[in-house]
């Protein structure tokens, strides 16, 4: 009886034992699977805050536009499309990564940076780089209903007193995918100089009226009250 009663426990003990290496087997199977999913979550975490500052760059570039646009020689001469693209870059800069080497202007705003924080170097000026590389501003005017508006040239006739010219800004960003096998599967290789890996192609646009040539209500003679 003894003998039967010490074979059950060793029985027990063996099935135990069994059960445990199951346990980890199983486990060891399903990790690299639950390790992909983390890695799709987080990466997918990272897009929408990319698209997050994507909008607030397109916001950037659409205030300069306000008071930059347009860029006419017989209206003026401040190379305003500059000055908003320079807006977008600058607030696209904290979410790219660092370029090989430095732009003019990017070289401008690292010296800039330094002067209030000269302990810190974030390579705010290589980040700008890459930003002005490889993302394109653009935009194109539209009606009041927002559709696109071809073949008309800004008019400076009478300028003050005209309609304020709508404009539809769009930026387009290549946002770096840093997670690996996730962006193998959503990117594409990355067209920037000096950088090297997968991109998703992010945009956001928004509609802005400019503030030149605003139109304004008008007394009988014509001025603006």
């Amino acid at each position: 009886m003894r003998r039967v009663r010490v074979m059950l426990r060793w029985l027990r003990r063996k099935d135990r034992t069994w059960d445990r290496g199951t346990v980890a087997v199983t486990f060891l199977l399903s990790l690299p699977i639950l390790l992909f999913i983390i890695a799709i979550f987080v990466q997918y975490a990272l897009i929408v805050n990319a698209q997050l500052v994507i909008d607030r760059a397109v916001q950037a570039a659409a205030r300069t536009a306000m008071t930059a646009l347009p860029t006419n020689p017989d209206v003026d001469n401040v190379q305003g499309d500059l000055l908003v693209r320079r807006s977008a870059c600058l607030a696209l800069a904290p979410i790219s990564p660092m370029a090989a080497d430095e732009s003019a202007d990017g070289q401008m705003i690292a010296d800039a940076l330094a002067k209030l924080a000269p302990v810190t170097d974030l390579g705010l000026g290589r980040r700008y780089t890459y930003a002005e590389n490889g993302a394109t501003v653009e935009w194109q005017r539209v009606d009041d209903g927002g559709n696109v508006i071809g073949g008309v040239e800004w008019t400076p006739t009478d300028y003050a007193r005209s309609h304020g010219q709508r404009v539809k800004v769009t930026v387009h960003y290549p946002f770096l995918l840093t997670v690996p096998a996730v962006n193998k599967l959503i990117g594409e290789n990355s067209a920037t100089p000096g950088v090297t890996g997968r991109v998703l192609m992010l945009q956001a646009s928004t509609i802005v009226q400019l503030s030149h040539g605003r139109e304004a209500q008008a007394s009988g003679s014509g001025w603006a009250q």
